[in-house]
């Protein structure tokens, strides 16, 4: 009787059991999946919010970046002499350059005058050979020495590229380029490990190239240095995106060289022609040409004419001149 009540109530117990797991099972399954859920959209949130926060860095970088950028243009076009100089590649001290400058004028005013034996001419030119030398030797000097740099540095960047995707870190890959690279490419990461060798950091470092070679592919190559430093990011690829854009700059530049040749040489003929049937004219008849060399208004004419002929070429090298 009482093993026979036993099993009936163990059969009850099992019964029941399996009512309320059959009625409970599917909420359980839904508060499970809920939790899980929940889970992963935490997870999901705590790396969007990470990538946010990354992601607002290397905003805020560019930014201040690109806001120093804003600045250096505006003061680009002011830059002192000692600058000027850095960017050239002279070691030349202020006092020297102020000599020259000084030298250059006293032979200037001196040739102009034994040349015209006027004294107006000779004020004119005391005047603008200031202006002439030694600013536009060193100017020309720091163009071509900018325009080097530029021509080097996708080699440059195919070194720290393939640096880093092989493991290496970038200190060692800039160190690279410091001792195999060309001039003027080698002197200024010369510069940028010397820099690193007495404490600074690399980013800041590198941006110091800002003041001795000044263009838009350093101060790109400078900004991704400094959003990775600051915020991590895939410097290999943006490199190479930079190196890649460089040889198809220098590309377009060469393709608009040749075609600007014709209108070039075109241009320089028609400067020529004046010149040489002066030349031609005061062979065969010297005293045709008297009344412009030796008279005030041959004086004010052969200067107009000068004037317009330098306003000419000026506009069509500006015109011929195409900026990439």
């Amino acid at each position: 009787m009482i093993l026979s009540q036993a099993i009936i109530g163990v059969c009850s117990f099992i019964a029941i059991g399996s009512v309320a797991y059959a009625l409970l099972s599917p909420k359980i399954a839904d508060e499970s999946v809920s939790t899980q859920r929940l889970a992963k959209l935490t997870k999901d949130g705590a790396a969007a919010s990470a990538r946010a926060v990354v992601d607002r860095r290397r905003r805020r970088a560019v930014i201040h970046n690109l806001e120093d950028l804003q600045a250096e243009e505006k003061d680009r076009k002011n830059l002192p002499i000692e600058v000027l100089i850095k960017q050239a590649g002279l070691d030349w001290t202020n006092q020297r350059y102020y000599l020259m400058m000084a030298s250059g004028v006293v032979i200037t005013s001196v040739v102009v005058y034994l040349a015209s034996m006027n004294l107006l001419a000779t004020a004119v030119a005391t005047l603008l050979a200031p202006l002439i030398w030694p600013k536009m030797y060193v100017s020309r000097l720091r163009e071509k020495r900018i325009q080097q740099f530029l021509e080097q540095f996708p080699v440059g960047l195919d070194i720290i590229i393939r640096g880093l995707r092989s493991g290496l870190p970038i200190r060692t890959c800039l160190n690279t380029i410091a001792t195999e690279a060309e001039e003027p490419l080698r002197t200024e990461f010369q510069a940028v490990m010397q820099a690193q060798a007495v404490g600074m950091t690399i980013a800041d470092s590198v941006a110091r190239m800002r003041l001795t070679v000044p263009s838009s592919e350093t101060n790109f190559f400078i900004t991704l240095i400094e959003i990775q430093q600051s915020a991590g990011s895939n410097l290999a690829d943006t490199l190479n995106t930079l190196a890649n854009m460089m040889r198809a700059r220098k590309q377009m530049r060469e393709k608009v060289k040749s075609l600007a040749a014709q209108p070039k040489m075109s241009a320089y003929i028609i400067a020529a022609v004046p010149v040489v049937v002066m030349v031609a004219v005061q062979f065969i008849s010297p005293e045709y040409l008297e009344p412009l060399f030796y008279t005030t208004l041959g004086h004010v004419v052969l200067g107009g004419c000068i004037l317009w002929a330098g306003l000419g070429a000026l506009l069509m090298r500006s015109f011929m001149k195409v900026k990439i």
